[in-house]
C-alpha cells in the first residue's frame, strides 16, 4: 500500500485442490540463553544424556547438565528434529564454545581453532530411515579479527555434499551461507559432518550462528522458500538496493515476488540470481534458479516458469492489487456502512475484475495438476480467514466485523491455500499483520489500521508446507518472526517454505573437480589445456571421488587478452588480463565420448584497492560460442575487492562440450583492466546413462 496508483499482475496460473500436507523436521539453533562465554558446547547434555541440540521436539528452555543452566536456543520449528543427534567434538582444540554477546550481536557458537587452523567439525547422526539436511548457517567475524577466509564443507562419509569459501571483512561482518542441498543429495541413516577451516585472520575471532537443519524420510522431496516483499521506497538509493539484497540473503528465500520495485535486475545481479523483469511495472520476480519460460496469457505482467532441479519446474506469479479505496480505513473513517454486504460490494468494485480474471486463468490453464504453483503479492485487501466473528469480538476496534473478503475467498475457491494461515491457524492469537510495521518503521499512527494483506498462496501436486513467517523490524516484534535491523519497508515480508516432489532421478556423478589455482606461479600464462584429465589432487586443483579424468579444458580469449595464474596474499585465481568491455574469456569443457560435463559454480573475484562497481556477463553454452545458451546472467560487483559466488543453475550434465564465457562489462577503472579473476571453478563428469545401464547388466 502507498500513495500512488497500484498495478495488477495477472497470469497463467496452475494449481490443484486447496490444502496441502505439513512436513515435520526443522530446527534452527540460535545459541541463546547461555549467560557467559567460553563454555564448551560438548559439555552440555540434557537429562536423557543427549548433547546440546540433539532430538529437539519444541522450543526451549531446556536444562543441560554439566553446566547447570537453561538454554533457550531453538526456534522456527515445525515438527522439529527428534530423530537427529549432534556431536560437538571433545574438550581439546579445536572446538565450539558458547558465547553470549558476540561483538554486540548476540549469542553464537564460537569456533575455537588452533594455530594450525584445523578443521572444526559438528556431526549430525539421524536415526535409521531418516536423513539430515543442513540448510544454512551464519558466519560472524569479531571486529578487528583481520580479513577472514573460511572454508566450509558438508560431508557424508567420504562423499563431499557441498562446500564453499566465505570471506569476512576486518570490520566485524556476518554472512549467511546457504548450502544448496536437497534431499536427494543425502543417504538415509548416514551421519553428516559440517566442518569449518579458517584460512586467514586471527585465531578464535570466528563464530557460527542460526544453524538451520532438517530431518526427512523421503529423499524425493526438495525444500523451496518463497518470499513476497513490498519494498516501498527503499530502492530510491544505492544503499536501499543493498539493503534489499541483504534482506533476501538473510531470509534464505529461493524465489522472491517483489512489489514496488522497479530495478529488479540490480538486486538479481548483486545476488547472482535470475530475473523476470517487467519493463513498465513495479511487480518483479527474481530466482536463485533459472527462469526458463514466461506465461503466454494476454495480461500486463507475466509469470515465471522456474527450473529448480533436473526435470522439476515450478510457476510463480506476482500481483499488486489496487490500494484505494481501502475498505478497512473506510470502515474506520465512517465512509462505509458497517455491514458485510457493503464491505464486500466495495471490495469487488475496487478489485473484483482483476480477481475474476485471475481465477478464470486458473480454471482455463489446463495445467492445474502438473506444477507446484505460487502466487505472491500485496493484495491490499485482508483475508476472510482473519476477519472472523472471533477476531471481531477480540479486537478493541469498534469497526471490526466478520467479512468474507472476496479476493482471498476467490483464491481459495481456485485451489490455492494461504500458506501463513495454514500453519499459523489462530488469527486471534497470531494476527500476522503485514500492514504495517510503521512508515517508516517503527512509527505507527495511533489510529493506524493494521491488517494482513501480503500473501504467499500455493497449490500443486504433492505440495507440502513446512513453515511460514513474517519478516520485519527488530523493535516492533509483535507480528514479526524474523527480525532484521533497520528494516526499511512499510510492509512486512512473508516467507513460506515448502517441500516439492523432485521428478528427475538423482544425478549420480562419478567425480568432481575444483580449480583453486593455489600454489601456481604468479603472472604466468595459463597453459591452454591446464586442468585437463585430473583424477587426484595437485597444486591448484582439488578433486572429489574420481575427479574428472574424462574432461579436457581449453583456455582462450579475445585478441590482446590472456588468462594468467596469479597468487599473492589477496588472490589465488585465474586473472583475466585486459578485461575490457566486450572482451571475452572462454573456458571450454570437453568430455570424452560416453561422458557428460556439468559446470555448477565459480567465484568472480575483484582485486582489492582498485575499483568497485564492475559489471560482467557470463554464460554457459552448449558445444561452442554459437551453441544453445544453457544459462546466462549479468553480474554486478557493488564494492571494491568483492568476491561473488556464481551458482550457474546447471542441474544436469551436457553430453558434449560446454563453454563458460565471461564477457567484460562496464569497468570504472580506466587505468588497469586486469584486476578481475575467476576462482574455485567447480565442474563434474557423468557417464552417459545408457552406457551406465550396459555396465550394470554386464
Amino acid at each position: 500500500m502507498n500513495c500512488f496508483k497500484k498495478r495488477w499482475l495477472l497470469g497463467l496460473i496452475t494449481g490443484c485442490a486447496a490444502g496441502f500436507s505439513m512436513l515435520a523436521g526443522a530446527t534452527v539453533l540460535t545459541f541463546e540463553g547461555f549467560s557467559g562465554k567460553d563454555a564448551r558446547i560438548c559439555d552440555f547434555t540434557n537429562t536423557s544424556g543427549d548433547t546440546f541440540g540433539s532430538r529437539i521436539t519444541s522450543n526451549g528452555p531446556m536444562t543441560y547438565t554439566g553446566a547447570g543452566t537453561q538454554i533457550i536456543a531453538f526456534k522456527r520449528g515445525n515438527g522439529w528434529t527428534p530423530n537427529v543427534t549432534l556431536n560437538w567434538g571433545n574438550n581439546t582444540q579445536p572446538r565450539f564454545d558458547f558465547w553470549d554477546n558476540w561483538d554486540g550481536r548476540g549469542a553464537v557458537a564460537q569456533i575455537e581453532s588452533d594455530a594450525e587452523r584445523s578443521n572444526v567439525d559438528l556431526v549430525f547422526t539421524p536415526d535409521a530411515g531418516y536423513g539430515v539436511r543442513i540448510n544454512s548457517f551464519e558466519l560472524d567475524a569479531w571486529n578487528d579479527g583481520g580479513e577472514m577466509i573460511v572454508e566450509w564443507s558438508v560431508l557424508s562419509g567420504m562423499d563431499l555434499l557441498a562446500s564453499g569459501t566465505t570471506y569476512l571483512s576486518n570490520s566485524g561482518e556476518r554472512k549467511i551461507v546457504q548450502t544448496g542441498l536437497n534431499n536427494q543429495d543425502i543417504s538415509l541413516g548416514q551421519p553428516v559432518t559440517l566442518g569449518f577451516k579458517p584460512r586467514s585472520g586471527k585465531v578464535n575471532y570466528l563464530a557460527m550462528d542460526n544453524l538451520d537443519f532438517d530431518q526427512f524420510n523421503d529423499p524425493a522431496l526438495m525444500k523451496l522458500s518463497i518470499m513476497s516483499f513490498n519494498v516501498w521506497t527503499v530502492e530510491d538509493t544505492g544503499a536501499g538496493v543493498n539493503k534489499i539484497v541483504d534482506i533476501v540473503r538473510q531470509s534464505g528465500a529461493d524465489i522472491v515476488g517483489f512489489q514496488e520495485l522497479s530495478n529488479a535486475s540490480a538486486v538479481a545481479g548483486a545476488l547472482g540470481w535470475f530475473v523476470l523483469s517487467q519493463s513498465s511495472s513495479d511487480v518483479q520476480i527474481i530466482s536463485r534458479y533459472p527462469i526458463i519460460a514466461e506465461s503466454s496469457a494476454s495480461i500486463p505482467y507475466k509469470g515465471a516458469k522456474i527450473r529448480v532441479a533436473a526435470e522439476t519446474d515450478v510457476w510463480l506469479f506476482n500481483c499488486h492489487l489496487p490500494a484505494y479505496p481501502y475498505q478497512p480505513e473506510d470502515l474506520r473513517d465512517g465512509k462505509l456502512a458497517r455491514n458485510e454486504a457493503a464491505v464486500i460490494a466495495a471490495a469487488l468494485a475496487a478489485r473484483g475484475s482483476q480477481v475474476a480474471a485471475l481465477t478464470n486463468e486458473i480454471i482455463a490453464s489446463g495445467v492445474i495438476n502438473h506444477y507446484p504453483t505460487f502466487v505472491t503479492g500485496d493484495f491490499n485487501e485482508p483475508s476472510h480467514l482473519d476477519w472472523t466473528q472471533a477476531t471481531a469480538d477480540a479486537t478493541p476496534r469498534d469497526y471490526d466485523l466478520a467479512v468474507n473478503w472476496p479476493a482471498s475467498s476467490s483464491m481459495v475457491a481456485a485451489g490455492f491455500t494461504d500458506s501463513f494461515r495454514s500453519v499459523r491457524g489462530n488469527p486471534v492469537s497470531v494476527p500476522g499483520y503485514t500492514w504495517t510495521p510503521g512508515a517508516p518503521p517503527p512509527q505507527i499512527d495511533a489510529d493506524e489500521v493494521l491488517d494482513r494483506i501480503d500473501f504467499v498462496y500455493a497449490a500443486g501436486p504433492q505440495l507440502s508446507l513446512q513453515s511460514s513467517y513474517n519478516i520485519g523490524y527488530t523493535v516492533t516484534n509483535t507480528h514479526t518472526d524474523i527480525a532484521i535491523a533497520d528494516y526499511p519497508s512499510d510492509h512486512r515480508a512473508v516467507l513460506s517454505t515448502f517441500y516439492i516432489p523432485l521428478l528427475g532421478k538423482p544425478l549420480k556423478e562419478s567425480g568432481q573437480t575444483t580449480l583453486t589455482f593455489e600454489g601456481k606461479d604468479r603472472n604466468k600464462r595459463m597453459p591452454i589445456h591446464w586442468g585437463s584429465g585430473v583424477s587426484t589432487n595437485e597444486p591448484g586443483i582439488k578433486t572429489v571421488k574420481e575427479g574428472t579424468p574424462h574432461i579436457t579444458l581449453t583456455w582462450s580469449t579475445s585478441a590482446d587478452c590472456k588468462w594468467e595464474f596469479y597468487n599473492d596474499d589477496e588472490w589465488s585465481g585465474a586473472q583475466m588480463d585486459n578485461f575490457e568491455e566486450g572482451k571475452t574469456f572462454d573456458l571450454l569443457f570437453t568430455p570424452a565420448d560416453g561422458y557428460g560435463v556439468r559446470v555448477s559454480s565459480f567465484v568472480f573475484d575483484d582485486y582489492v584497492n582498485w575499483y568497485g562497481g564492475n559489471r560482467f556477463n557470463w554464460a554457459l553454452l552448449e558445444d561452442n560460442a554459437n551453441g544453445t545458451v544453457i544459462t546466462s546472467q549479468t553480474g554486478v560487483l557493488t564494492k571494491d575487492g568483492e568476491k561473488k559466488l556464481i551458482s550457474t543453475g546447471m542441474f544436469t550434465p551436457h553430453y558434449g562440450p560446454v563453454l563458460l564465457r565471461i564477457t567484460g562489462g562496464v569497468d570504472p577503472d580506466s587505468v588497469s583492466n586486469s584486476d578481475q579473476a575467476l576462482d574455485n571453478i567447480v565442474f563434474s563428469e557423468s557417464q552417459v546413462p545408457c552406457l551406465r545401464t550396459l555396465i550394470l547388466l554386464k
